[in-house]
């Protein structure tokens, strides 16, 4: 018999494991890629319309239930058979910082000297924390039931780079 260095530790555990991994992996895959190549697939099958309809989308996602899995997802697949096989983990770009020329830095200086607007934006922020907060039974419970926002303080902040962008190899 085998001795470990580890008590405890069974060598015989390890393709129990192994199956669980390949099985989550494989509905993974008929239940979440699958339905949502579909969706895609069908959205790109409409560019000549302004865009697909729901119901175009639901018949896409029934079908690949119905056959298991295993439907036509476009015209194209024939045509274009190139795969994208991820290698690596996703890494995160560098930090890029706004340009005054970027339309998503001009709405912010816009925003910033409009005080109506401002002040509309925080009000509606409030109004929607005081309903949520009133609509939830336990805080209703500890604070009562008439609830009044009296004082608030609200700052906007303006982010000086961009959102994250990710990048992955393969």
């Amino acid at each position: 018999m085998a001795r470990s260095l580890f008590k405890g530790f069974d060598l015989r555990a390890r393709p129990s494991v192994d199956g669980l991994a390949v099985n989550s992996c494989s509905f993974f895959q008929a239940n979440v890629s699958l339905p949502g190549l579909a969706i895609l697939a069908v959205l790109d099958d409409e560019d000549d319309e302004d865009e697909a309809t729901v119901l175009q989308v639901a018949e896409a996602v029934e079908g690949i239930q119905k056959e298991g899995g295993g439907a036509r997802l476009s015209k194209r697949d024939n045509e274009n058979e190139t795969y994208f096989i991820p290698l690596g983990f996703p890494y995160q770009l560098p930090k890029t910082y706004y340009k005054g020329s970027d339309p998503e830095w001009e709405s912010f200086v816009q925003l910033s000297k409009n005080r109506e607007r401002r002040e509309r934006l925080k009000n509606e922020l409030v109004a929607i924390v005081w309903k949520s907060v009133g609509d939830h039974p336990p805080l209703q419970r500890i604070l009562g039931k008439q609830m009044v926002p009296r004082k608030f303080w609200i700052d906007i902040d303006y982010p000086d780079i961009l959102p994250p962008e990710y990048e992955q190899r393969g």
